[in-house]
């Protein structure tokens, strides 16, 4: 094969404002289509993998995606990248910085919540996002495999990312999600209340000892028929209860967290599922959340864990540790299970590449530059990398109750997986409340999606 004189492409393509830093370059020509990140690298897939024209010779969709690839090398680029609105102020501060460090690289920030909810529309409208990718995003081809570029990136060094929450980023052993940060929750409560009801501290020793008293709270006097006992805003019980099931801490810590971040079973989460099911419905102790959305959940929660006081145990972010203390007697513990059982779920926060993005080497550019930065969501959130946790002084500057609690958990938190993530909305666990659906079937579909199954039946034929 024969390349065209690729100097007379790139003097087109080099103006006034050429990267030259760019300059010099190696064209790799590969087997496969796997592309790379490598500062002064490029990489395309063999014309035999493109198409070849009649005499043998490479065909236009080669020499256009090559084009392509040139400019995106060379001219300057413009990344269109939407994050939820409580971040777009940040996020764009952000942006000014990253652009003056790369000059040739504009970031414009949109408002997640201002575009079209559907995918589709989605990530056509933009180059990425500040989000979790669904697996339905995955497999519907709307969003980019990051996996060459981690790979070929020199400033992502795997062993500075917290493994749990790498491997937690990625699904079927590619990457889909750079991450930046993970969300760790532990449970307050009203310690008055618990003294009041002759306990020294609330009972998260196991998860019977922790249902039992829910139910005796329930009885309490203060409680009437439209109070509950607890608020879990974004269902980390659930999570918690179906992992502990799951996981095991054996003295061979590597083996039992790989093990952990593997497929919960149909059976624990059925089980898990099932109390949620009872707390909610049977025994009424906790709050429904399944019709309110994530806005009015929030809402929701500054009344409820307001005063006067309508809850006695909540799931809590550690940002707003001081300010709990300062209006009740708080009390702080570890979410329930015994010391060797006790698993927490990790939220992960990170940004994705629309499959359809210009530039995606551009975008990846800027995503990376936002792991290096504190986390973006809450301040206590934990950085996905080693080193900015180093850097910030992380565990160092928590309150020493929190720090104590946090550090135990952290020691056995299984970070939630793509593919789980989003069976753990909320709204998503309406049907288990209201009848329609049974936690046998609900586990079905987490452990077995609808797209598995519809892509199996179609591959068998009638």
């Amino acid at each position: 094969m024969k390349l065209p004189n690729l100097s007379i492409t790139i003097l087109q393509e080099c103006n006034e404002r050429c990267r030259a830093q760019r300059l010099p370059f190696a064209l790799t020509i590969r087997s496969s289509f796997a592309t790379t990140a490598a500062p002064r690298q490029l990489a395309i897939a063999s014309p035999r993998l493109w198409a070849m024209d009649a005499v043998g010779n490479p065909a236009p969709q080669f020499w256009q995606a090559l084009a392509q690839m040139l400019h995106n090398q060379f001219a300057p680029a413009r990344v269109r990248f939407a994050a939820p609105v409580l971040l777009v102020d940040r996020l764009q501060r952000l942006a000014e910085q990253f652009s003056a460090e790369h000059p040739t690289i504009q970031i414009e920030i949109v408002d997640l919540e201002s575009l079209s909810p559907a995918p589709e529309q989605l990530f056509a409208d933009v180059d990425g996002a500040y989000m979790l990718p669904t697996v339905s995003m995955i497999t519907s081809g709307l969003i980019q495999d990051l996996t060459d570029f981690a790979d070929s990136d020199p400033q992502v060094e795997a062993g500075d990312f917290e493994p749990r929450i790498w491997q937690a980023s990625q699904w079927q052993s590619r990457l889909w999600m750079l991450p930046q940060s993970a969300t760790m929750h532990v449970l307050f409560y009203d310690r008055a209340l618990i003294e009041e009801m002759g306990l020294p501290t609330l009972p998260t020793d196991d998860w019977a000892g922790f249902t039992q008293f829910l139910e005796q709270a329930r009885a309490h006097k203060r409680f009437d028929a439209n109070s509950n006992v607890l608020f879990d805003v974004d269902a980390d019980l659930l999570a918690a209860y179906a992992s502990q099931l799951h996981c095991s801490f054996p003295p061979d810590q590597q083996q039992a967290q790989t093990h952990c971040l593997g497929e919960i079973g149909q059976a624990n989460w059925a089980a898990g599922l099932d109390w949620y099911r009872a707390a909610v419905v049977d025994t009424q102790t906790m709050m429904d959340l399944s019709t309110s959305s994530a806005s009015a959940r929030e809402s929701l929660a500054l009344q409820v864990k307001s005063l006067p006081l309508r809850t006695v145990v909540w799931t809590e972010h550690p940002t707003n540790y001081e300010h709990y203390r300062q209006l009740h007697t708080l009390g702080i513990a570890s979410l329930p299970g015994d010391a060797e059982t006790r698993v927490t779920p990790l939220r992960l926060h990170g940004s994705v590449i629309s499959q359809q993005a210009a530039n995606p080497q551009a975008v990846w550019q800027w995503i990376n530059y936002l792991t290096f930065e504190r986390p973006l969501i809450q301040p206590r959130d934990i950085p996905a990398r080693r080193s900015v946790a180093a850097t910030i002084g992380y565990w160092g500057n928590l309150p020493t109750p929190l720090r104590v609690i946090m550090h135990d958990q952290f020691a056995r938190a299984r970070p939630v997986p793509l593919a789980e993530a989003e069976y753990l909305e909320w709204q998503n666990l309406a049907p288990l409340f209201d009848g329609r659906a049974t936690a046998t079937t609900m586990a079905q579909q987490i452990v077995d999606p609808p797209w598995f199954t519809l892509a199996t039946t179609a591959g068998h034929g009638p």
